[in-house]
């Protein structure tokens, strides 16, 4: 999704619609905020797509930037851990579970300090947007990172929730290995197909 404005524009559009449709169907406030995802990602994708119009004019927009950072940062990191642990039945997984939303809080923050004491650099190489932006003790940061966001849906007892789980840390690891300098962005593009286990996820239990 952040190889071009089309590609984003298309994506940010597909996954407001499935969010949107996932929200209508979901039948309580945990659910709403697990079914919320797919919606959120499409946001952050739209603000990508807003990003490549502003390369497409010649330049590039620190809003647009922080916007998609935004999400990357400081959504991620509580969403996907609070969301498992919001529709967790078993009670010792939800003690589990609230373990990675505690850390999940943590990074958040400590993504915050950075985005409001680090200045934000953006640059267009090979097709892809980099994110450039100073990161304490960053390969620790995005272990911490993965853990919280990958872990957590990882550790739930439902099926579907480890499958949003592995697939992020699926990603992440080819985004690791392939697009090191595009991390933050290409990592996005794995990240969709959650949404589509997320959608019928939710619509399916909205049907029991």
């Amino acid at each position: 999704m952040c190889f071009s404005l089309e590609a984003s524009a298309v994506a940010a559009g597909v996954l407001i619609t499935a969010g949107a449709i996932a929200v209508a169907h979901a039948k309580s406030w945990p659910m709403r905020a697990y079914a919320a995802v797919p919606l959120l990602f499409g946001v952050q994708q739209a603000f990508e797509a807003w990003q490549w119009y502003a390369v497409g004019q010649g330049g590039t927009c620190q809003t647009a930037g922080y916007g998609f950072l935004f999400f990357a940062f400081l959504v991620w990191p509580v969403l996907l851990p609070g969301a498992a642990f919001l529709v967790e039945k078993d009670k010792v997984e939800r003690e589990i579970l609230r373990g990675f939303l505690v850390l999940g809080v943590f990074m958040s923050l400590a993504m915050l300090v950075v985005l409001l004491t680090q200045p934000l650099h953006i640059v267009v190489a090979q097709h892809q947007i980099l994110y450039n932006i100073a990161v304490p003790a960053l390969p620790l940061s995005l272990v911490f990172y993965v853990i919280a966001v990958s872990g957590g849906p990882m550790c739930s007892s439902r099926w579907t929730m480890k499958m949003v789980g592995l697939l992020g840390l699926f990603g992440f690891m080819v985004s690791w290995v392939f697009f090191l300098q595009a991390l933050t962005s290409v990592w996005c593009f794995f990240a969709a197909a959650i949404s589509a286990i997320v959608v019928i996820d939710v619509v399916r239990s909205s049907r029991r």
